[in-house]
């Protein structure tokens, strides 16, 4: 029950299910994703947190780099299974298919320059 529990509150919030998307699309460095979702770094890396601790994202760092993807590790049935149900619901969605024009275009640019931006240094 504490999993189900776990995931739920996880979705339950617009921009963690915005970020789900993305990364079923692909690994996704933390610069990356606060520009995409166009909050504070420490908001996105509060809702990172709230979703590795679902099981739903796993996440690695390489170097002074944060990257993130979809859990991948032997996940329980109920993790799979969320993350099917979660990219079927979203692909009828205006905003979610926006999103991936709009990560599509982000992911093209070199990740170093997305953080000093986005940092106003080089790392993460």
């Amino acid at each position: 029950m504490q999993t189900l529990l776990t995931i739920t509150k996880a979705l339950a919030d617009e921009s963690r299910l915005r970020i789900l998307r993305w990364l079923a699309r692909g690994e996704l460095c933390q610069c990356q994703i606060v520009v995409l979702i166009e909050l504070a770094p420490s908001t996105v890396s509060r809702h990172m947190g709230v979703l590795v601790q679902s099981g739903l994202v796993q996440s690695h760092k390489d170097g002074k780099w944060t990257y993130y993807q979809l859990s991948k590790a032997k996940n329980p049935t109920i993790i799979r299974q969320t993350l099917k149900w979660l990219a079927t619901a979203m692909d009828e969605d205006e905003q979610s298919r926006a999103d991936i024009k709009r990560m599509d275009q982000i992911r093209r640019q070199d990740p170093a320059q997305l953080c000093e931006i986005t940092y106003g240094k080089s790392d993460t």
